[in-house]
């Protein structure tokens, strides 16, 4: 097994993406959220797109979430 295969999974409403090893065992909770207002950046990731680090431009492993309400898409960098 490689040792990046993991399962990510986002949450709906709560706006949140977790990460596990595909053997699972748990790896991160991401959420970049800003709770102090209603709508801000990064609100409600749906589509994500993982982007292995021989593809990405800083090398590293990189996941991208494109969130809907706040009309951004954000990203990752995985160090893991």
């Amino acid at each position: 097994m490689h040792p990046f295969s993991f399962l990510i999974r986002h949450f709906f409403p709560i706006f949140g993406i977790c990460c596990f090893f595909i053997r699972p065992i748990y790896v991160n909770y991401i959420n970049s959220r800003d709770f102090s207002t209603d709508t801000a950046a990064d609100d409600s990731p749906e589509g994500l797109k993982f982007v292995p680090a021989s593809e990405s431009p800083t090398k590293k492993a990189l996941l991208m979430a494109a969130c809907e309400v706040g009309g951004t898409v954000a990203v990752y960098e995985l160090n893991r």
